[in-house]
């Protein structure tokens, strides 16, 4: 097939959209298929992408309202009617809004993505979005609770809606070689020492995260289990929201229990250094870091949001709770801190639970809805 893919930038695949989106070109590309990515703007990857599975041009659209971006686009059309690509995918919001009307043509279907539960959905956006969706085949969401949330308030039919959970890739050495039982600790470091818990949280910082709810039951977990470590790995994105945080942690006394450490491109390494993943959004579509939670044998506390409950089943591989609920995300991690079998229980059931999110299976998916986009799929 040929197939274009059209997003608004591409920043480089360490994001969780863009991880996902490198994977899926990366495998068709692995089988054959003609591919090619366009990008509204530039970035610093784009302009050196190195090694990447496709080619990427640039169509200089800054505003999508402006005349230049209409006409821009005009001319995208011809080429789309030219070259005649079998399917157009497109991702992110102003693609979303402005690809579909020019794009569609008798050969080629229109795909567009949503990827999380619409926390930038404006009255606006909503309007144009319904616009361009009358020239949408299929959407593809990444969690049934983004599927719902697409036909509430775009107003689309449900068949329209293609629901294709992310794939979940993590290196073997991921992985950790043994697990926690009762009195000991599956990380070397610890043997001497016996079970220390080691709490890490991984994501950007900002306040749709609530990393203070954690820090607040970080306060609590540490007057039951006073040896209990918590690292929290992310960008700061809000300034102002992470000088809050950083008083707070002297506020609530946590110097020597709490540590924020930059973001990393390897984020997978401080996983691996800990036995207990959390994370306190108060939205969410599908989290990638919880799928890596669980694919690192981490047992996982997460506010019951969004796509959350389709990955972490209650009591099993981990722990839901309401999100804002200081007190019941505290009493669970001080559970968990309590019961080491349990952790190792709940990481193993993790690891097994990742295997429904395989990568063959998301490629095959999304190959199965752009083949048929008329097929209706329960979900």
């Amino acid at each position: 097939m040929k197939i274009y893919f059209v997003v608004d930038a591409y920043v480089g695949p360490s994001g969780g959209t863009e991880r996902q989106l490198y994977w899926l070109i990366e495998a068709l590309a692995s089988q054959g298929h003609e591919l090619k990515m366009f990008a509204f703007r530039r970035s610093r990857y784009t302009e050196n992408p190195g090694v990447f599975p496709c080619a990427i041009e640039h169509l200089e659209i800054g505003s999508i309202a402006s005349t230049r971006a209409m006409h821009t686009m005009w001319k995208f059309r011809k080429r789309i009617r030219a070259e005649r690509p079998d399917v157009v995918h497109v991702l992110f919001n102003d693609a979303a809004v402005l690809v579909p009307a020019f794009c569609k043509t008798a050969g080629t279907k229109i795909f567009t993505s949503r990827r999380d539960m619409g926390f930038w959905y404006t009255p606006a956006y909503l309007r144009a979005l319904g616009f361009a969706n009358r020239w949408v085949d299929a959407i593809i969401c990444n969690s049934v609770a983004v599927a719902e949330e697409v036909v509430r308030r775009e107003g689309i039919r449900r068949e329209k809606v293609k629901v294709i959970h992310n794939a979940c890739q993590v290196p073997p050495d991921a992985v950790p070689a043994a697990v926690p039982v009762p009195g000991t600790t599956h990380r070397e470091a610890d043997t001497s020492q016996g079970w220390r818990p080691r709490i890490c949280m991984v994501a950007n910082i900002r306040r749709i995260k609530r990393v203070e709810d954690l820090l607040r039951a970080a306060a609590i977990v540490r007057d039951s289990v006073p040896e209990a470590e918590f690292r929290i790995v992310g960008e700061p994105l809000e300034a102002a929201y992470f000088d809050e945080l950083q008083q707070l942690v002297g506020t609530l006394k946590l110097e020597s229990a709490v540590r924020f450490l930059p973001k990393t491109d390897r984020p997978l390494e401080v996983m691996r250094q800990s036995q207990i993943g959390v994370l306190t959004s108060s939205s969410e579509g599908l989290s990638n870091t919880i799928m890596e939670y669980m694919a690192c044998g981490l047992a996982v506390v997460c506010s019951e949001v969004g796509g959350n409950p389709e990955l972490v089943r209650h009591g099993q591989e981990g722990f839901l709770y309401p999100a804002g609920s200081v007190s019941e995300l505290a009493d669970y991690i001080v559970a968990l801190c309590q019961q080491p079998q349990r952790v190792a229980d709940m990481g193993a059931q993790g690891r097994s639970r990742c295997e429904d999110f395989s990568l063959e299976k998301m490629v095959g998916l999304t190959l199965e809805a752009y083949r048929r986009p008329d097929a209706t799929v329960a979900w």
